[in-house]
């Protein structure tokens, strides 16, 4: 009988590339210690491989969000040693940080490059082709996650304008997905209804209280950037 084998596209969240030729990296021979090469191989294990969006925020492919404290439980190490290691990184060029008093946006620089298998001399076909599927997988999550933005959204139309727009409506969604990937946030939506309807709401415009109008990509901005409105008679 033959032993059983898995199906390296069944198994979840994807997985990274690391080149062989990285040992002779002038940027990985900067980690100085195994806590350190540890902290650079987690980097690129915590990066999107894909924009996507956590808590409405928008992360792009090559980044990810994390705290001083999570990254150092994440990596068994100290704060203390991932505020060096990531000092060291961002002073070389390997890492980008954006900073809030909440988390850090931290941004691999060259992420495309190094994770990117048509890069690569020799690839395998069966590499690509593996490649495919589990981007594949990937894309099926990420679509996921906007499936319930998007309803998140058109409940919280239906709750402050009165109205039954249904959550599954393909058109829908693809308007409020279309914002989102212009890395509007799912509070910039919600802002945009707010405007209106207070503005429109009971009034003669009560009509255009509906996604098409709200989010519509000719539209959108200016309604967001509306702070304060007089109601339309």
């Amino acid at each position: 009988m033959k032993p059983q084998t898995t199906n390296p596209a069944h198994i979840p969240e994807g997985y990274i590339l690391l080149a062989r030729k990285m040992r002779e990296s002038e940027t990985f021979k900067h980690c100085i210690n195994n806590d350190q090469r540890w902290m650079f191989v987690m980097s690129l294990l915590r990066a999107n491989h894909k924009d996507n969006i956590w808590k409405g925020i928008k992360v792009k492919r090559g980044q990810f969000i994390t705290g001083l404290d999570s990254f150092a439980t994440e990596t068994e190490t100290t704060p203390k040693k991932v505020r060096l290691f990531w000092k060291k990184f961002e002073t070389i060029g390997f890492m980008a940080r954006k900073r809030t008093n909440k988390y850090s946006i931290v941004t691999i620089c060259n992420y495309d490059r190094y994770q990117t298998p048509v890069n690569y001399k020799g690839q395998a076909k069966g590499q690509t082709e593996g490649k495919q599927r589990a981007t594949d997988n990937n894309d099926k999550k990420v679509n996921k996650e906007y499936i319930e933005a998007c309803k998140g959204v058109i409940l919280y139309l239906n709750a402050k304008a009165g109205k039954a727009f249904r959550v599954d409506s393909d058109s829908n969604r693809e308007l409020i997905t279309a914002r989102l990937k212009e890395r509007f946030t799912i509070e910039d939506l919600k802002a945009v209804v707010d405007n209106k309807v207070m503005a429109w709401k009971g009034s003669s415009m009560n009509q255009y209280l509906r996604p098409a109008t709200l989010f519509s990509k000719s539209k959108f901005e200016s309604y967001l950037n509306e702070k304060s409105q007089k109601r339309y008679i």
